[in-house]
Formats: C-alpha cells, structure tokens, sequence
C-alpha cells in the first residue's frame, strides 16, 4: 500500500482489509503483482474523495478469492462487457478530465489473469462502485 499513500492521502481514502488468515497460491510473484497493482490502482483512480476501498481476502473450499470494492464512479451496465477490451475507456472515466488513462490496464490484467488461469470478475453500478473479484484454484 506504501506505493499509493500519496493518492490515498491526497483523496482521503480509507483502506479496510479483510483477511481472515493467511493463504498462499502458487503462481507467478511478478505477474500476479501487476495484476493486483493494477486493479488497486483503478480502485484508487475511480473512488471518490473521502470513501472507502474494501480489499478482502479468504479461501472456501480450497478456491482463494481476493476482491477489491471501492465507492467509485462505477460503470454502467451497457459497457461493463466491454472494459476488457484494449483502449476502451468507459463514458464515465472520459467525462471526468483529472482520471488519466488510455484503456490499456484491465485488458493487460485480464491477459494475465487468463495466463496465470486466475479468475477474474467484475460487477458494478454506475455512481455506487465496483467489485473486481479474482479466484484462484
């Protein structure tokens, strides 16, 4: 988290961890640190001043799940099938000139997730937030 305290401090961010204990998944260390960077990085970017992002983290059934929940802007329901494609950049995040970015972020994710056979899923409400949950077997 220390790599974004500078944009949690800046939005008054408050980061809330749920885990219950600690477990561990086999993968690659590099690949799986782009991925969550990314998406806490999103989370970050999206989130509005003084809110809350939830990182939570348990195993069920020997399947690890780790999500990240923020109360950002959200994205609708007609582009959410899409935020996996490269360069896409949903209504809400074009609309808003201090959110920077070029649409590359989730599809690199979602390359790796697939590569690293991890799970990804993502759920959203405009205006409420978004849930990005990732799953490991």
């Amino acid at each position: 988290m220390s790599r974004f305290a500078s944009k949690i401090k800046q939005k008054n961010i408050t980061i809330k961890q749920d885990f219950e204990k600690e477990y561990y998944i086999e993968s690659d260390l590099y690949f799986l640190s782009i991925v969550l960077n990314n998406l806490i990085s999103n989370a970050l970017k999206y989130s509005n001043a003084n809110s809350s992002i939830y990182i939570l983290y348990n195993n069920v059934k020997s399947t690890t799940f780790f999500e990240i929940v923020d109360n950002g802007i959200g994205i609708s329901e007609n582009e959410i099938d899409k935020v996996f494609h490269s360069f896409y950049r949903t209504t809400n995040s074009t609309n808003i000139p201090e959110i920077k970015g070029i649409g590359l972020g989730l599809s690199i994710t979602k390359r790796i997730c697939d590569m690293l056979k991890v799970e990804i899923e993502i759920s959203s409400k405009e205006n409420i937030g978004t849930q990005v949950k990732l799953s490991v077997s």
